[in-house]
């Protein structure tokens, strides 16, 4: 389900089924070559509002400092590469 769509990002609810059952996640997709650390805090907050975890997909691997931060947030949010 789409909430919110512009040129460089798209924001959706995503259902998955799992062996835990039914999953539903905040996916938010950017079409960008670089993503910031204020973009990621951004994205925890919204998922943290939604009381979901976050799917935050990019284009390229971010920097070393994001991945790091991802891994401390890991819990609320997880990285796909496209």
């Amino acid at each position: 389900e789409e909430i919110q769509s512009d040129k460089k990002e798209i924001v959706g609810l995503v259902k998955m089924k799992t062996p835990l059952g039914d999953l539903q996640l905040l996916l938010i997709a950017k079409n960008k070559k670089t993503t910031s650390k204020d973009e990621i805090k951004s994205a925890i907050q919204r998922s943290i509002h939604s009381k979901m975890p976050c799917l935050f997909l990019l284009k390229k691997e971010p920097t070393r400092s994001i991945m790091a931060f991802l891994e401390e947030n890991k819990n609320l949010i997880k990285l796909g590469i496209l």
